[in-house]
């Protein structure tokens, strides 16, 4: 058949549209991740260096060719074969956002062109953001996204904000074009520069120009040297956020890479705002000695759709913590936890408890290092009877527990009252914790219990034997122990029909 032949679409043309958008929405699930890393791969042997003046300088860019066809997705082809097709699949292609994105244009090309065409079908978008968002805001009198004064800012379109702000910035913004889906890919001659992140005008023209979007992911910028500039990073999240009160889910990453806490009372001005918010991650350390907590926490219970969040957290003092107000309405909650005061008089526990007293789901990840507290710790956990302490969790309708530990501590213990656990699963399990491990599991503490799953920590620490003798009695007795306890695990959990699984045990 040549080549030149005309495909006939009579036959296509005749099936019902409730067909055809079945087959776009099976057409769009098929495309697998090998073929995004084959067209990742492609666009990058594609792309060409070509000198771009800016200003009074001359810089070396990669861009694709003009005239060259585009690298497309199946589905991406499935959307250009005609207009119908395209109008089938244009609210699948534009559903999600990437910025900055590999597409060699300029930002205003977003924000001027395509998104007010198109911004009404995007649902999700993932910004990573620019050193500008730490910048110092000169006065109150200044607006925080631009910088200038806010009553010429009034006199200004949306569509130059960009430009006002730092013109070689936004000549920049969102146009180098090595982005290549985390692909390294090695080219002949100096390899394509990272796209420039967004600045803050950019993010606001752009939720300005994408009114139903329901989930926005932000990748934050800053090191340790700039951990000052956090607060104007939250600022501007006031400022801009204010452009989506719709959200339904809001992802903050990039403040848990810092090595100091953050003070969150910036953060409850954000929230109040998000009246429908019904997921956030916020990823940065909290004070529990801070007064950001109590406000951040407060905040948190009042949004009445809220029912999944996550936030890391340090305890400095066990005689600070704030009583903080119920969230009754979460009920997934992932905490980071680190504990520096003395586990014997941690509140955290409790406290926690109460702040998220419906929660159904808790992944809890736990920074406690071998110390001669945590041995005292277990003990005391392991033969107390009264389980009305603040070192207890009482999370009654708790039904699916993740731990992430890596420390000889039984913090698993501390879990002992939340009857309802159905599903266990824990991370980092050293072999001289099977015993207290197997004796909570076999003693039927959790009556409900449905499916466990244990994950041997094979990186253990130990005080070295005094000889090699020692050393192989001492593995032998300690492999003999381990063996009889998970023998003792499996004849439990198969007589009470508990599904197990035991991961990394293998590696002795």
């Amino acid at each position: 058949m040549n080549d030149n032949t005309p495909i006939k679409l009579d036959g296509w043309y005749s099936l019902p549209e409730e067909i055809l958008v079945q087959i776009v929405k099976y057409v769009q699930q098929a495309v697998t991740s090998s073929e995004r890393v084959s067209i990742a791969h492609d666009k990058g042997h594609r792309l060409v260096s070509t000198l771009c003046h800016q200003s009074d300088a001359v810089t070396n860019q990669w861009v694709y060719p003009p005239n060259d066809n585009p690298i497309l997705t199946t589905f991406q082809s499935l959307a250009a074969v005609d207009k119908k097709l395209y109008r089938l699949c244009r609210p699948a292609l534009w559903a999600k956002l990437f910025f900055p994105s590999s597409a060699p244009q300029h930002i205003s090309h977003w924000t001027q062109d395509l998104l007010p065409r198109h911004g009404s079908y995007v649902q999700s978008v993932e910004m990573k953001l620019s050193s500008d968002w730490l910048e110092d805001i000169p006065s109150q009198v200044y607006d925080p996204i631009t910088r200038i004064p806010k009553h010429s800012q009034s006199k200004r379109s949306s569509s130059s904000t960009n430009l006002l702000t730092n013109p070689e910035q936004a000549i920049l913004d969102n146009t180098l074009n090595g982005h290549l889906d985390n692909l390294s890919i090695f080219f002949s001659g100096d390899p394509p520069e990272s796209p420039e992140p967004l600045s803050p005008a950019s993010m606001r023209d752009i939720l300005r120009l994408c009114p139903n979007i329901q989930s926005l992911h932000v990748y934050t910028p800053g090191d340790d040297e700039e951990l000052h500039s956090h607060r104007n990073l939250q600022k501007r999240f006031i400022a801009v956020l204010q452009e989506v009160p719709m959200l339904r889910k809001l992802v903050i990453s990039g403040l848990e890479y810092m090595k100091s806490t953050v003070d969150v009372t910036c953060m409850a001005e954000v929230l109040s705002g998000l009246r429908l918010l019904q997921s956030f991650h916020y990823r940065c350390w909290l004070h529990s000695n801070s007064s950001g907590l109590q406000k951040f926490a407060t905040s948190i219970s009042e949004l009445e759709h809220l029912r999944e969040l996550e936030f890391n957290f340090i305890e400095e003092s066990d005689d600070t913590w704030p009583n903080l107000p119920p969230a009754h309405a979460l009920r997934f909650l992932i905490l980071f936890y680190s504990p520096h005061s003395t586990l014997m008089s941690s509140r955290a526990p409790l406290s926690i408890s109460r702040f998220a007293p419906n929660v159904t789901r808790l992944d809890l990840q736990v920074a406690i290092g071998n110390s001669t507290e945590t041995s005292e710790w277990n003990q005391k956990l392991s033969s107390e009877t009264n389980l009305d302490k603040p070192q207890i969790f009482q999370f009654f309708a708790l039904t699916h527990l993740i731990i992430h530990i890596q420390s000889d501590c039984n913090f698993f213990l501390s879990f002992r009252v939340c009857k309802n656990v159905q599903i266990f699963t824990y991370h980092g399990l050293q072999d001289r914790q099977w015993d207290s491990m197997t004796e909570l599991i076999c003693s039927s503490t959790w009556p409900k219990l449905k499916t466990l799953r244990l994950q041997r920590l094979c990186a253990e620490v130990e005080s070295s034997p005094n000889s090699e003798i020692d050393e192989f009695e001492h593995e032998f007795k300690r492999e003999q122990e381990v063996f009889l306890c998970q023998k003792l695990l499996r004849k439990f959990c198969q007589e009470e029909d508990i599904e197990l699984e035991l991961a990394g045990f293998g590696c002795h």
